[in-house]
C-alpha cells in the first residue's frame, strides 16, 4: 500500500476518533462537533504523522521525477550555487534572492 493511502487513512481515522470522542463528551451541535473534531485532528496529525507525511512527500516527488524521466533526488547532480550579487557578510551565507533564483531553475 502506498504511503499516500496510508497517510490518508491515518488522517481519516484520527478525525473519526476525535469525532466519536467529542460526541461522547456531549457535543450536540453538528457544526460545532465537526469544526472541533477537524481542528483537533489536524493538530494531532501535524505532530503524530510528520514522519509518514515526509515519506509520502518523498514518494510523490520520486514518482513525479520518474514520469518526467528525471533522476531521483538522491541521484541528481548537486545544483551549482547561484552567482553572488554584491558582498556578503559571510562566505557561506545564502540570501533570499539566491533561494528564489534556485527555486526557478
Amino acid at each position: 500500500m502506498s504511503y499516500t493511502v496510508r497517510y490518508s487513512l491515518a488522517r481519516i481515522l484520527i478525525f473519526l476518533g476525535c469525532l466519536g470522542l467529542f460526541r461522547l463528551m456531549g457535543l450536540e451541535n453538528l457544526l460545532v462537533l465537526l469544526l472541533v473534531a477537524a481542528t483537533v485532528s489536524m493538530l494531532i496529525s501535524v505532530f503524530a504523522l510528520s514522519g509518514m507525511r515526509d515519506r509520502m512527500s518523498a514518494e510523490i516527488v520520486e514518482r513525479s521525477a520518474r514520469r518526467r524521466g528525471e533522476a531521483p533526488l538522491e541521484e541528481a547532480a548537486p545544483a551549482e550555487p547561484a552567482p553572488t550579487r554584491g558582498r556578503r557578510r559571510h562566505a557561506d551565507a545564502v540570501t533570499d534572492e539566491d533561494v528564489e533564483d534556485q527555486a526557478f531553475r
